[in-house]
């Protein structure tokens, strides 16, 4: 059985802070967030004898958290052993931190353990992201684009604009003809009015 050392004192820490070694709780604190808890619960019991599994629920106990007596279960062991991981995962429950002296006593987790379905989900919500990056990155491709265009067009009428300024100072607007025209080649404005009688006094 693991040995557990006084939780009120640290190895290289103040001697407030509450630190306790035992693999088994160490193993449960580390894997707990990232194994289901079915299978962290199996390799658990698989692992560890039924010596070390009551010495940590007898740990979780001293800390002031009464874990039920599994002493009658035919599945006292793993029904133990689900209490203590619901206990890790309380956040309302101050633990001490659990430490392991012997690394031989943590069970080896390798990918065939891995929680599937939170990798699918983590792996649909990465390809929704990717998805909405590339319609951000084609709209603002698109607005780029007609920004463009607007340049090009206000460019193309402030050209026409100078040329039509250019030629109103030099006089050459379109149809417009320079004439040494006189006032003889203008009709009189009487022409075409009728005459009216003159009237003397």
């Amino acid at each position: 059985m693991a040995s557990v050392s006084d939780n009120t004192s640290t190895p290289d820490g103040p001697s407030n802070t509450s630190w306790c070694i035992l693999e088994l709780l160490c193993f449960v604190t580390d894997k707990c967030n990232v194994l289901p808890v079915d299978d962290l619960v199996k390799i658990c019991v698989d692992f560890y004898s039924e010596s070390e599994i009551i010495s940590a629920r007898n740990i979780v106990d001293s800390v002031g958290v009464r874990l039920p007596k599994r002493n009658r279960s035919s599945d006292r062991l793993r029904l133990t052993v689900e209490d203590i991981v619901k206990c890790v995962l309380d956040p309302s429950i101050m633990l001490p931190e659990f430490h392991a002296k012997n690394l031989a006593r943590l069970p080896p987790v390798d990918v065939s353990h891995c929680d599937v379905s939170a990798i699918l989900q983590e792996l649909r919500a990465l390809r929704a992201e990717v998805r909405s990056m590339g319609q951000v990155t084609a709209t603002v491709e698109t607005l780029t684009a007609e920004l463009d265009e607007l340049k090009t067009s206000v460019s193309d009428l402030r050209t026409q604009f100078d040329t039509l300024r250019l030629a109103g100072s030099n006089k050459q607007w379109p149809g417009y003809r320079s004439s040494n025209a006189n006032m003889d080649d203008f009709p009189p404005l009487t022409s075409g009015i009728p005459s009216h009688p003159q009237h003397t006094v």
